[in-house]
């Protein structure tokens, strides 16, 4: 059986590491891929949606990064019945419309950064646990 997976795109290297490790060391049954930009984790997500691949289990997507920002993959995805059990992340630095606006368009939860990394696993572990399919 494949692993379960969480998908990760942030382009701060330090900070998408970073949250890598702490997920790895709370979640020892998932795998996790990281995406340094907004467009790399869209291709990821079309080709989920043409391979029909079941096994994300998370997708955490900082806001601005380069090309498509993740309140706009949030948008785009998050209703589309082959992500509608799966929990998106936003995490920004930028105001709480953004976040308010992604909750509305299917987030599971708006982190503002900086965030308490322990909180937020905790809080990844919860919804995790919530939509599992």
């Amino acid at each position: 059986m494949p692993m379960k997976k969480i998908l990760i795109a942030d382009d701060e290297k330090d900070i998408r590491d970073l949250t890598k490790e702490i997920l790895e060391c709370r979640l020892l049954d998932y795998s996790f891929e990281t995406f340094e930009d907004g467009n790399c984790l869209k291709n990821k997500l079309n080709e989920l949606i043409v391979k029909g691949d079941r096994n994300i289990r998370a997708i955490i997507t900082d806001d601005n990064m380069p090309g498509i920002k993740g309140s706009e993959l949030i948008e785009e995805y998050a209703k589309m019945k082959e992500f509608k059990k799966i929990p998106f992340f936003l995490v920004s630095s930028s105001d709480e419309y953004i976040g308010k606006r992604a909750m509305e368009n299917g987030a599971f939860a708006y982190v503002q950064k900086p965030y308490n990394i322990c909180e937020f696993s905790k809080l990844v572990e919860k919804a995790i646990n919530s939509f599992e399919i």
